[in-house]
């Protein structure tokens, strides 16, 4: 038996008293500090349980970004969850995404993958989805210098609704880490 069973998603109100940023898709951010550990990394995972305001715009929810072409993200963008890689063009993995409930996403970087599906994959309350890939998914993230690591802001793009538990690894999870951290 799987010692990681899946049920229904927490209700994470409960679970945690309310407990998380609300950000007003206006002007609110966190803004985090360079984390150098992204820049040029072979293996990263993103993680946090997100509550949008509304599917149909764009929501940056995780980034470290310097420019358009440029940049490291967890984004939400009409009805679509986006990780982006991008140097001269964006490399990116997508699944369709159109809650505005409670849900634990995860995004899984491994460089060390062959194909674009075993160097990305995304994750919506532990279970893998099937992703969409625009571009070659690069064994190594951009190196993205000085730049910060944001919660809820890129780049003059700003998310609206809920964010909590986020969490940045070193290293790509397997399905049974996020069955567990879910």
């Amino acid at each position: 038996t799987n010692p990681y069973k899946l049920g229904s998603p927490p209700d994470f109100g409960t679970l945690y008293s309310g407990r998380a940023l609300e950000f007003d898709g206006v002007t609110d951010y966190v803004d985090c500090g360079d984390i150098n550990a992204i820049d040029g990394a072979s293996a990263l995972t993103m993680s946090c349980w997100v509550k949008l305001d509304s599917t149909s715009g764009a929501e940056p929810i995780l980034s470290k970004y310097t420019d358009s072409s440029n940049r490291v993200h967890l984004f939400m963008n009409s009805n679509v969850m986006y990780l982006t890689t991008s140097t001269s063009g964006d490399k990116q993995g997508y699944f369709a995404y159109t809650s505005t409930d409670w849900n634990y996403i995860v995004m899984v970087f491994d460089g060390s993958g062959s194909a674009n599906a075993d160097r990305l994959k995304g994750y919506m309350n532990g279970e893998e989805q099937t992703l969409s890939f625009t571009g070659t998914i690069p064994a190594t993230l951009p190196d993205l210098g000085a730049s910060t690591f944001m919660i809820g802001g890129q780049g003059g793009a700003y998310y609206d609704g809920e964010i909590s538990n986020v969490q940045l690894w070193d290293k790509a999870w397997s399905l049974s880490d996020v069955q567990y951290a879910y």
